[in-house]
């Protein structure tokens, strides 16, 4: 008799995926050119969006996203729980902004 392997719990699923994209997000935010990648348009990208309008709700957009993507792996259940998570993406930010002061070609907002 053969036995089924257990199940993958969506809940480690949506760990990784936030713990993957909180690493991605980190790295886009800290390195002097994020879009290196894209050459010349990527460069030319990222001094379009800086210190815009868009460059603003593209990190309100990327940061909503992370803290939904917490909120799915940890399924709080209490407001505190909610609170305790949503304080991790908004600290997130904050260390991440102080961090561009520091490198070169990049800014804090």
């Amino acid at each position: 008799m053969t036995s089924v392997p257990p199940r993958f719990p969506a809940t480690r699923l949506a760990s990784i995926v936030a713990a993957v994209y909180a690493a991605v997000l980190t790295y886009c935010l800290v390195a002097p050119h994020p879009l290196w990648l894209f050459g010349a348009t990527g460069r030319a990208i990222e001094e379009s969006v800086d210190r815009t309008i868009v460059g603003h709700l593209q990190h309100a957009a990327a940061y909503a996203l992370f803290a939904g993507l917490l909120l799915w792996a940890r399924r709080p259940r209490t407001w505190s729980g909610h609170l305790r998570w949503l304080g991790l993406a908004v600290s997130h930010g904050m260390v991440t902004e102080a961090i561009q002061m520091l490198v070169p070609a990049r800014y804090g907002a």
